[in-house]
């Protein structure tokens, strides 16, 4: 999907000055640690929320493995994804940029999709089955689940498209608030099983939204009438 429009435009671009170099691999670092707090938190907080009952930490790991079946396939389409994107906005050619943004979306709601539905409706017998875990998480704890790994994915294809706009603050500020908004859900009163899980789905989700807010202000919009032109490589303003 994106490497023949990648090789098509193939050439060399101006080198990067370090200094803004150096400050977008910070904010990617910072932003891919995030990534994984978000990621990987809901199995610590059961932890500590509920020191005394380690079934539902097994339960709720066991579910996890679970739903994020999808997350393991997306993993290919996510490195062949930044490549074409940068490539189209090299070219000058917004629309190809966003058809490859739109089409990656799809196929990841299809993958969410695809492997959520199964996860909702067998997953509290396959934790049982494949994990031996206690019967502690239902239905709907499995349908936050996956629905997190669906806005996570989400959040990754948009996260590429933040970067190859170079809009790299945008792209730490929005798992900022995601990580925020799953610390304040994991701390009201409630449910410690419910609360974790609906954190990491709302702290997926506000990443997702976030992004895609900052993408629909700052893409490149097509030319009206105009045919597609070559143009000088994307300014690499610090932003």
């Amino acid at each position: 999907m994106t490497l023949g429009p990648l090789l098509a435009d193939l050439r060399p671009g101006p080198a990067p000055p370090w200094r803004a170099t150096s400050g977008r691999l910070a904010m990617l670092i910072a932003t891919m640690l995030l990534a994984q707090v978000i990621i990987n938190v809901a199995v610590i907080s059961a932890r500590l929320l509920s020191p005394g009952d380690p079934a539902v930490v097994g339960a709720l790991l066991a579910a996890l493995v679970l739903a994020r079946v999808p997350l393991f396939v997306f993993t290919s389409l996510q490195t062949a994804l930044l490549p074409g994107l940068s490539g189209a906005i090299a070219a000058g050619d917004p629309a190809r940029f966003r058809l490859l943004l739109r089409r990656s979306c799809a196929i990841v709601v299809v993958l969410g999709v695809a492997g959520g539905l199964p996860a909702v409706i067998l997953g509290p017998w396959l934790t049982q089955v494949l994990f031996g875990a206690r019967p502690v998480l239902g239905h709907a704890s499995f349908a936050w689940l996956a629905l997190g790994t669906l806005c996570y994915m989400l959040a990754l294809v948009l996260g590429q498209g933040a970067m190859a706009l170079t809009r790299h603050r945008d792209q730490l500020l929005s798992w900022l608030a995601g990580v925020t908004v799953l610390a304040v859900i994991t701390l009201i009163p409630g449910e410690v099983t419910t609360r974790v899980v609906a954190a990491y789905a709302a702290g997926c989700g506000t990443v997702a939204a976030a992004l895609a807010i900052a993408l629909l202000r700052h893409a490149p919009k097509p030319a009206r009438n105009a045919r597609t032109r070559e143009v000088p490589a994307w300014p690499m303003t610090n932003r």
